[in-house]
């Protein structure tokens, strides 16, 4: 739902196979009443982080901001650290509402990421590209960057990427932006064209549905997509 953001931060000791965390969220639709991490392959819980509903678990009694975020400590079986870090069956976090009780947000949770900061929400940065990855022509292009702050959903089986887009160019206007598979470069989803590519420093709203297969959506979900800007200076790149 469009709107709605959870970010989750933990740590979990191998050792003790204690995980310890905060969970912040934004929600237009009502009051969060549950949170739970759960299995992809058939929605069943891996564990609850709160539930107004169950006896033995913490209520969720914050508002989700960054001074106020929904704190949890909880000890995982052996079975559910491996459900955790399961790769394949990917976990996902729910938070639920008393307007939206099957789910207000979903977001897949990243095993073994270092990024311990929900304040502000992540987005993914494309940084600047004056090395080697970028085009030998472009070596002045220092400075040129871009940044893609999307969010994926599947609404009525309509699966979408929307979002902003915004760059800044040492070497003209973009002719072309996409998303690249990390294992061979080649093109995943396209952002814009020459005809639809916004000018520098202009936010921008992007919207793709169409080209998400389950292939893309599973690496998208693995972190194997980057954005690569193109101009009419820096054909191959002008920023990764």
């Amino acid at each position: 739902l469009i709107g709605n953001k959870v970010c989750l931060s933990a740590s979990l000791d191998d050792s003790t196979r204690n995980i310890t965390g905060h969970l912040q969220w934004t929600s237009e639709y009502g009051v969060i009443t549950q949170a739970h991490i759960h299995r992809t392959s058939d929605g069943g819980h891996i564990f609850p982080i709160c539930d107004n509903s169950l006896a033995m678990v913490p209520d969720c009694t914050s508002n989700g901001t960054a001074d106020d975020p929904q704190q949890f400590t909880r000890i995982l079986s052996a079975a559910k650290m491996a459900e955790l870090a399961n790769t394949t069956d990917l976990p996902y976090l729910n938070i639920h509402s008393d307007e939206c009780s099957s789910g207000v947000v979903r977001g897949f949770v990243s095993y073994g990421s270092t990024d311990d900061s929900c304040n502000p929400f992540p987005t993914y940065v494309v940084g600047s590209t004056a090395d080697s990855t970028a085009d030998s022509q472009c070596s002045t292009s220092s400075g040129s960057k871009g940044c893609v702050a999307a969010t994926y959903q599947n609404r009525n089986y309509q699966r979408s990427i929307t979002g902003t887009f915004q760059y800044k160019s040492t070497a003209g206007k973009l002719t072309a932006a996409h998303f690249h598979k990390t294992s061979d470069g080649s093109v995943a989803l396209p952002i814009c064209s020459t005809s639809t590519c916004p000018d520098p420093e202009t936010n921008t709203t992007i919207t793709i549905t169409t080209g998400i297969s389950d292939d893309i959506l599973e690496l998208l979900q693995q972190n194997q997509l980057y954005v690569n800007l193109h101009t009419a200076e820096c054909t191959t790149s002008l920023a990764r």
